[in-house]
């Protein structure tokens, strides 16, 4: 996710969005439960539109037509491209999203918008809305239990809320207390007290290690142990825990919703190292430096 930083890079979102589309064909073959999961791989593309929206709302930017701007999302999305397309104020989105699960979350978000129109901490809120939802779901079904490892989510889960923590404090210079806010809801079984004190250094590196010591569990964390300097690197090697979790429950889980789930994530992390690949050549970087950039790549 990368509304924390109040920008969504559009192509890149785009280039991930032609792997999602296939997920339909997955869908009609799943039990209601596990589609039930698998259908917010869909969601994430409408929250994009519905941030694509807002992002538009807050600038009044209209150099592109929107619905070049937009997906679609088909029979299993939430919104339609002709109902977002005709969106051109705030009420208007309200009334779109008042039957889905964004109707509140979004409320909330709009009334501190109107305070201070600050767009990051309007799309933060959304996306954190989003990601409970999907763990509650989750959680309903109850199929991502395992003796040994993980489940892929509970992991992207812990690594998502530590970046967006990093993004927060050091890229948008908020305080502790408004990015456990944030961060509180996806991690509800840590005390806010432990979640601020990880937060209270004002260095990426200690950040870093003492949310990831914190919040994930020990055989994790050992994995994660070292001080980076660079968000960005700190960035690949989360994404790198979460691609080895996919991979192990591949090889584990049968063909199960941790399975599919697994599956989604490998391909996401496959699809955005061929976009950064494609953003090293066409920055004309060697090769071997390229690769310093990429999940997965030795």
């Amino acid at each position: 996710f990368q509304a924390e930083d109040g920008i969504r890079d559009v192509e890149r979102s785009r280039g991930l969005g032609d792997v999602y589309k296939r997920q339909e064909k997955i869908m009609r073959f799943v039990p209601r439960s596990v589609g039930e999961m698998l259908a917010f791989f869909i969601y994430y593309f409408d929250l994009i539109n519905l941030e694509t929206v807002i992002t538009r709302l807050h600038r009044m930017n209209e150099d592109m037509p929107l619905k070049t701007l937009l997906y679609d999302t088909g029979r299993f999305g939430l919104f339609s491209l002709s109902d977002l397309t005709e969106i051109n104020n705030f009420i208007m989105l309200e009334e779109l999203l008042k039957k889905s699960f964004f109707s509140d979350p979004f409320n909330l978000a709009l009334g501190f918008y109107k305070e201070n129109e600050i767009l990051a901490d309007f799309l933060a809120s959304l996306e954190f809305a989003f990601l409970d939802q999907w763990r509650q779901i989750i959680g309903r079904v109850n199929r991502l239990k395992t003796k040994d490892i993980p489940s892929t989510f509970e992991v992207f889960l812990l690594t998502k809320s530590v970046m967006s923590a990093l993004r927060l404090k050091f890229a948008r210079k908020r305080k502790e207390y408004d990015v456990q806010r944030f961060i509180g809801v996806p991690l509800q079984p840590f005390s806010l007290k432990t979640l601020r004190a990880a937060m209270e250094i004002d260095e990426p590196g200690k950040v870093f290690h003492n949310l990831t010591q914190t919040i994930f569990p020990k055989s994790l964390a050992k994995k994660l142990e070292g001080r980076e300097i660079d968000i960005k690197l700190m960035e690949i090697r989360l994404k790198e825990l979460i691609l080895e979790t996919a991979r192990k429950h591949q090889l584990k889980s049968g063909f199960s919703a941790e399975y599919l789930i697994s599956f989604q994530f490998i391909k996401m992390v496959e699809a955005d190292n061929i976009i950064t690949l494609l953003e090293c050549k066409n920055n004309h970087m060697d090769i071997e430096e390229a690769k310093n950039y990429l999940v997965g790549v030795t």
